[in-house]
């Protein structure tokens, strides 16, 4: 698969279902949920055309996966990790009993958080947290989809 440039600064969108998990691994009073790929929706700015004269024209995100994305959640409950891999099938976090639209990455979140995850194996990881911490432990290594 092709692989595409990764700009760490460009606005990059987690989109959790058909991300991959490798483990669910308690860590002291946290839980770490260790994405083996995480898909993700790169965002872009509008371009000017080439004579620059005309509008900004919008330009379609980019749809991929990278690797090594971590989400730390502080203050987590560690029941129920054992089948907690493979596909997501859906998932949300709620603060404050609203849905949060969408999560950029790398992030940190925190508050009345509560965490949802249901994996396509029939597993589910359900949790309110403190604090969500989503960083890098790696190069994140973006490979577009190729899919139509």
């Amino acid at each position: 698969m092709p692989q595409s440039a990764h700009d760490p600064g460009r606005p990059q969108r987690l989109i959790w279902a058909d991300s991959e998990v490798l483990a669910l691994r308690q860590v002291g009073t946290q839980v770490d949920i260790v994405f083996t790929a995480a898909a993700i929706e790169l965002r872009t700015s509008p371009q000017r055309p080439d004579d620059q004269t005309g509008p900004t024209q919008p330009i379609s995100p980019l749809y991929g996966h990278v690797r090594h994305l971590v989400a730390t959640l502080g203050g987590a409950e560690a029941n129920g990790l054992r089948d907690c891999l493979g596909r997501i099938r859906s998932a949300h976090i709620s603060r404050g009993g609203s849905r949060l639209v969408g999560v950029d990455v790398p992030c940190r979140l925190s508050g009345d958080l509560e965490i949802d995850i249901d994996f396509a194996n029939g597993a589910a990881y359900r949790s309110r947290v403190e604090t969500i911490d989503f960083h890098f432990t790696g190069k994140p290594q973006f490979t577009e989809s190729q899919a139509c």
